[in-house]
């Protein structure tokens, strides 16, 4: 019963896998098997989360976490924790990165390769959101090194380099070669996820190329390919929308997000954020400040210096620099950038601060370093 849960659930099937972990934690519950129950009330909780009741879904993943914990349940425990630092991918990265570090000290401790694979993805991808870019570039070679030392499994790998491809992307590198060796690593895996991390991947590189229609129909792909990309690629799709200067479309975007029931803390303000660009780009300036302001003022709450930076980086291209608190938040951004080496998005601020005055046109120009489409592509 069980193994048809998780069957189930990695194919995307979540509505029929649930009736499944039904039955395995009545079961549990009556025999008294704590180690079973402890790994089918976190499965629950993982259904949930990414189907229609996150919040209960939620308070079930931690609570299992914590029986796992008090139980001594290990490799429940390894579980719970992978999918907290998961979920807070788009709820609250910094406590994500923060359950991540925890876990590589656990593996060090017990000395587990396997703990320490399970920390690497969400725990890079949360590092990104909060501004931890060394942290998560060191993590990625280290681990990438293990992998051809240790011929560590072609889906682990290729999940890796679509990271590493993201950030050479947001550092204005060349990721081609990583989404390569990303889609060669997974050739023949039936599991539809991947085929999503290369659409995330390649929807960053053209997004941080300039190529914004083509980061949209990739942050699109991404989410319709597996349910649970919703909240890491649509709001790139639609940020992606606004650079093109197409506010319908990022509108559109975030109502195709809005039907599902993904929920969070920063998937919250990346919709406030693409919320705040439409505004601008239709010209309701003040409405646009104000929204901005808010969005802003919520990164800084929960330290997505990232997210911040990024948000700064469309007002001021969006709305101009005219207000002081813009000109402040902006010198803000510009040191932030540099620390990052977020190349691409500097020039794009910097571009944006050219012009002292609103932006009238409807497309925002391009950065230095990057170039919008043509027709043609």
């Amino acid at each position: 019963m069980g193994a048809m849960a998780r069957a189930l659930a990695s194919l995307d099937r979540r509505a029929e896998a649930l009736p499944w972990n039904e039955r395995v934690i009545k079961v549990a519950e009556r025999l008294d098997l704590m180690d079973l129950l402890t790994g089918a009330l976190i499965g629950r909780g993982q259904l949930l989360l990414t189907h229609d009741r996150p919040r209960e879904g939620l308070l079930l993943l931690r609570g299992g976490h914590a029986m796992a914990l008090s139980g001594g349940f290990r490799d429940r425990e390894r579980g719970a924790r992978t999918l907290l630092t998961f979920n807070d991918q788009w709820d609250n990265p910094d406590e994500g990165m923060q359950l991540a570090r925890e876990g590589f000290e656990i593996a060090h401790q017990i000395g587990s390769l396997v703990y320490g694979w399970a920390m690497v993805g969400n725990g890079v991808v949360n590092g990104l959101r909060v501004g931890e870019w060394d942290w998560a570039a060191a993590l990625l070679e280290e681990w990438i090194a293990l992998a051809s030392a240790t011929g560590e499994t072609p889906s682990q790998v290729a999940e890796f380099y679509v990271d590493r491809a993201i950030l050479s992307s947001l550092r204005g590198g060349d990721p081609s070669a990583d989404i390569e060796l990303a889609t060669t690593r997974r050739a023949g895996i039936t599991d539809p996820q991947y085929e999503s991390y290369d659409a995330w991947a390649r929807a960053w590189a053209a997004f941080s190329a300039g190529r914004f229609d083509e980061a949209r129909r990739e942050g699109l792909r991404a989410a319709e390919t597996t349910s649970y990309f919703h909240p890491l690629t649509m709001p790139l799709a639609a940020r992606a929308a606004l650079w093109a200067g197409d506010p319908a479309a990022a509108r559109d975007t975030l109502e195709r997000l809005g039907k599902t029931m993904f929920r969070g803390q920063a998937l919250a303000l990346d919709k406030a954020s693409v919320e705040a660009g439409i505004a601008a780009l239709e010209g309701h300036t003040a409405e646009a400040l104000t929204l901005y302001r808010d969005a802003l003022r919520g990164w800084r709450d929960i330290k997505c210096a990232w997210d911040e930076a990024l948000t700064v980086v469309d007002m001021v291209n969006f709305l101009g620099a005219a207000e002081s608190d813009a000109r402040t938040a902006a010198e803000w951004a510009r040191t932030t950038l540099a620390r990052l080496g977020a190349q691409p998005f500097l020039d794009r601020l910097e571009t944006g601060l050219a012009d002292k005055g609103k932006r009238a046109a409807a497309k925002p120009a391009a950065g230095p370093h990057t170039r919008t489409e043509t027709a043609a592509g």
